[in-house]
């Protein structure tokens, strides 16, 4: 589930520097290979952040590099405390619909199914008929 949270900095101090998706889609460290990062567990935001800018330390700005992210397109932060956005949401807040839009499965959709589920037939005879159709009625090569 983390994968779906994301931040909008404020001043920095809730936030994991290396461990939370907050400049990229995903955690800083996430992004360097073969775990060449050099973050502390403990950094946070708020350690690169001044005066509402970032004037980011050349070993931090190594890992940005190794992670492919260009330090001059982060947005300045925003006055405030930090803000975590579920990032499948337009609005940025979690609702029950997008939790189970990210997990329910989504099949094709057949043609035939308009034909047979309608309210002139007895929905046992429907049941049937899509048995066959779907290939899932009991036969005695499936017994």
């Amino acid at each position: 589930m983390k994968i779906f949270f994301g931040w909008i900095v404020g001043d920095g101090k809730d936030i994991s520097l290396g461990h939370d998706a907050w400049c990229s889609t995903e955690p800083i460290a996430d992004l360097i290979p073969n775990n060449r990062s050099s973050f502390d567990h403990l950094a946070r935001v708020s350690d690169i952040i001044s005066n509402g800018q970032w004037p980011i330390p050349s070993t931090i700005a190594d890992n940005f590099r190794l992670a492919n992210i260009n330090t001059s397109t982060i947005p300045p932060p925003l006055l405030g405390e930090d803000i975590r956005v579920w990032k499948p949401s337009l609005t940025g807040c979690y609702s029950v619909v997008n939790g189970v839009e990210i997990h329910r499965e989504k099949f094709l959709k057949i043609h035939w199914s308009k034909w047979i589920w309608r309210k002139c037939i007895h929905p046992s005879r429907s049941a049937n008929i899509w048995k066959i159709l779907s290939g899932y009625c009991a036969t005695d090569k499936r017994l």
